[in-house]
């Protein structure tokens, strides 16, 4: 899925690793413009290098939990490109320790929520008034199989990911008319670093986790990326305010 993103606008909102890098490399090898962005300036710089067209790149610092740099880096996308026609919202965070809801800190609650949710509620809104004045756009938010199912010992973040699941279903139906798509991806299980390190360490829970997806393995962050470049194009003009579950069937009813 790399046709028509020549010469887009695009900032991708957590960049750095795993499915945001990714998307990144994906729509670099596509000829799109890009701005991305996260808290790691460095590992952003290393990225760009390894992309097809660096010098349609830019860098810029942002932090969800932040709302003050999430504004200024879609300003900074919007001054760079000369406006926006995609966005990609990715990422979030657990609370350090997992545990029952019954022993879960309100400090690590309100974390969980104010990254995940209130993050990209801060994201979203300032992309849909920079793609208004713009003719429209589309935006894509990195949600989880946890916004559709529930997770033992992970109550922060799965209401964290429903509610970006609720966000994306109503800023939808709000900026339709407005040309604007805004959809969700709901990843299971990716071999992403930190899983890679966990498997490596610890194979049999690895096991475990595949033998619970119908598909008989986890996915790769090619393999969301992919999902993320088709709703943002235009072979998806006509889906809006989908969640779109990328889990090799996990969350099938």
């Amino acid at each position: 899925m790399t046709e028509g993103f020549n010469n887009r606008k695009c900032l991708i909102i957590g960049a750095s690793r795993g499915i945001g890098a990714a998307a990144v490399r994906a729509l670099s090898k596509a000829g799109a413009r890009l701005v991305i962005a996260s808290r790691d300036r460095e590992t952003l710089d290393r990225l760009r290098q390894s992309c097809e067209n660096p010098s349609q790149i830019d860098i810029v610092s942002a932090d969800l939990a932040d709302p003050a740099s999430i504004e200024a880096a879609v300003e900074f996308a919007v001054n760079q490109m000369g406006g926006l026609d995609i966005a990609f919202n990715n990422g979030g965070v657990n609370p350090p320790v997992r545990s029952v809801l019954a022993d879960l800190d309100l400090e690590d609650f309100d974390k969980v929520i104010g990254i995940n949710l209130r993050g990209y509620f801060v994201a979203i809104k300032a992309q849909i008034n920079a793609m208004k004045s713009d003719g429209g756009g589309a935006i894509v938010n990195t949600s989880s199989a946890g916004g559709t199912v529930g997770f033992p010992m992970m109550a922060a973040y799965v209401a964290s990911k429903h509610g970006v699941n609720g966000l994306t279903r109503a800023a939808a139906l709000d900026h339709a008319r407005d040309n604007i798509r805004i959809n969700a991806i709901a990843p299971g299980a990716v071999m992403t670093d930190m899983l890679g390190a966990g498997s490596a360490a610890a194979p049999e829970a690895l096991a475990r986790i595949e033998a619970a997806i119908p598909a008989g393995r986890v996915g790769t962050a090619e393999e969301i990326a992919d999902c993320v470049l088709w709703l943002a194009s235009d072979a998806a003009a006509y889906v809006n305010g989908a969640i779109i579950p990328v889990d090799g069937g996990y969350t099938v009813p």
